[in-house]
């Protein structure tokens, strides 16, 4: 019985630490998107601070996938919805990381 405690204990922290893989999380407006870099990444800005990148800093979307063309694939659909979100006064939910004000994270949030 004390094995399967241990063990079930083990798991339940491993899965708590990877869920927290991100040093901030906040709601805001993205006030300007800078798609210079696109689709290799998208630079940011939001109407706040978060972390230890100060508000006008520039944010940074890397996407996600196992290969360049799912990274550019992803993002191109972030870049759509950080321009809807963007032109239609819609907050988002971001994740992210301190080092290089890295997005981890983004939620399109229902006005």
């Amino acid at each position: 019985m004390n094995r399967i405690l241990g063990i079930t204990f083990i798991f339940l922290a491993f899965i708590g630490s990877s869920a927290e893989a991100f040093d901030w999380g906040v709601e805001a407006y993205i006030t300007t998107i800078e798609p210079t870099f696109a689709p290799k990444y998208i630079n940011i800005q939001i109407d706040r601070a978060i972390g230890s990148c100060a508000a006008g800093s520039w944010l940074t979307w890397n996407g996600s996938g196992n290969n360049d063309t799912e990274r550019w694939d992803n993002n191109r659909a972030v870049l759509g919805a950080m321009l809807t979100a963007q032109v239609s006064r819609t907050r988002v939910r971001l994740y992210g990381s301190n080092s290089g004000c890295r997005i981890e994270f983004i939620h399109i949030l229902q006005n």
